[in-house]
């Protein structure tokens, strides 16, 4: 994730965009599920981002969140600062991650 992404997330919230619900997930796991409180309107997305929206969902739908913690531990972003637990910068891995995801046609 970005180094700042809970800036973003905070952002979002105080903009009225998204709202938080925390929940108790299995074995007691906490949870923050954010829920847009804004509709999607396609027409302000490409035909090249829709595709990839369709994608990521259709590729993650049925993986639990422990698959894609293991996926994402595949991840050079990952595996590159892991063990000095290094922030993962985004500049650096954003175009990589997820080469292996079917995104043509």
């Amino acid at each position: 994730m970005p180094a700042e992404y809970e800036r973003l997330y905070l952002r979002l919230q105080d903009e009225g965009k998204v709202s938080v619900e925390e929940r108790n997930g299995k074995d007691d796991q906490y949870l923050e599920v954010y829920v847009p409180k804004a509709s999607f309107h396609e027409s302000e997305f490409t035909d090249e981002e829709i595709h990839i929206f369709e994608a990521v969902a259709s590729h993650f739908r049925t993986k639990s969140t422990g698959e894609i913690i293991r996926l994402s531990h595949e991840e050079d972003a990952w595996k590159e600062n892991e063990t000095d637990r290094q922030l993962i910068s985004y500049q650096r891995y954003a175009f990589g991650v997820g080469a292996s995801l079917p995104l043509s046609d």
